[in-house]
C-alpha cells in the first residue's frame, strides 16, 4: 500500500466521521429506540421477522465506531511507511466499540432489565418454581442466541449478568421458599440451574449457598431424629 492509498483511506474515514458526527450521533436516540422496540417485539415472539432491520442497524454502530483514523493524520507526517501506519492502527480500529457501547449497549441492557422484571413478576405469580426455572433457561438461550446474531461478544457478559440479576437475584427470597420443595422432590437439575445462574452475582450466590447449607442441616437433623 503506497502513501496515496493511505491518504485516500484517511479522506474516506474523515468523511465517515463527519457523517457520524452530524447524522448518526444526533439521531442516535431515535435509531436506538426503534431497534430496541423491534427487539422487544421479537422477545414477545411476534411473527414478523425483524432481523433484516435489527442486524444492519446494530452493525451500523459498530462500523461507524471503528472508523476513527484521527491518529493517521499525525502519523502521515512521520517517517513511518504506510504499511507500518496501517498495521499500528489495526488493533485500535478493530477494538474500537465505543460508539456501539455508548449509543446502544447500555440502553439495550436497561431495556433487558425492564422487560424481564415485568415478565418475571407475572410468571412467578402464575407458575411453579420448576416451571419458572424452565422459562428462565429458555429465555436465557434466546437472549444469548440473539446476542450472537446481532451484536458483538463484548455484550454477552453484561447481558448474562443483567439477565441473571433480574430473573434470579431479585427473586431469591421467593425462590428460596420453593427450594425446600425442590430438595424434597430431588429436583437436583433445578438446584444446579439456580446455582449456576448466580455465578456472576456473588451476593446472591452467597445467600443461596447459605440456604442450601441450612436445608442440609435441617433435613439432616430430621433424618437423625427419625432414627431414634
Amino acid at each position: 500500500m503506497d502513501r496515496d492509498d493511505t491518504e485516500v483511506k484517511y479522506v474516506k474515514s474523515m468523511l465517515i466521521n463527519k457523517f457520524k458526527k452530524h447524522i448518526v450521533v444526533p439521531h442516535s436516540h431515535s435509531i436506538g429506540s426503534l431497534i430496541l422496540d423491534l427487539i422487544k417485539r421479537e422477545r414477545q415472539h411476534e411473527t414478523t421477522d425483524y432481523s433484516g432491520l435489527i442486524s444492519p442497524t446494530i452493525q451500523f454502530y459498530i462500523v461507524f465506531g471503528m472508523s476513527d483514523f484521527d491518529e493517521l493524520r499525525v502519523q502521515l507526517k512521520t517517517e513511518f511507511s504506510s504499511d507500518e501506519i496501517v498495521s499500528s492502527l489495526k488493533g485500535k480500529i478493530q477494538g474500537n466499540l465505543g460508539l456501539y457501547i455508548k449509543l446502544f449497549e447500555g440502553k439495550f441492557l436497561q431495556e433487558t432489565d425492564t422487560f424481564y422484571k415485568e415478565l418475571s413478576i407475572e410468571y412467578l405469580h402464575k407458575h411453579s418454581i420448576s416451571e419458572y426455572l424452565a422459562m428462565v433457561k429458555k429465555k436465557l438461550k434466546e437472549e444469548q442466541d440473539r446476542c450472537i446474531r446481532y451484536m458483538v461478544p463484548h455484550t454477552i457478559y453484561p447481558l448474562n449478568v443483567t439477565f441473571n440479576k433480574v430473573l434470579i437475584g431479585e427473586h431469591i427470597d421467593i425462590l428460596r421458599e420453593g427450594i425446600d420443595k425442590v430438595i424434597v422432590n430431588g429436583d437436583y437439575d433445578d438446584l444446579i440451574h439456580i446455582y449456576n445462574l448466580c455465578n456472576d452475582i456473588s451476593a446472591v450466590k452467597d445467600k443461596l449457598g447459605a440456604v442450601f447449607r441450612n436445608n442440609i442441616v435441617t433435613y439432616g437433623m430430621k433424618f437423625i431424629n427419625n432414627c431414634y
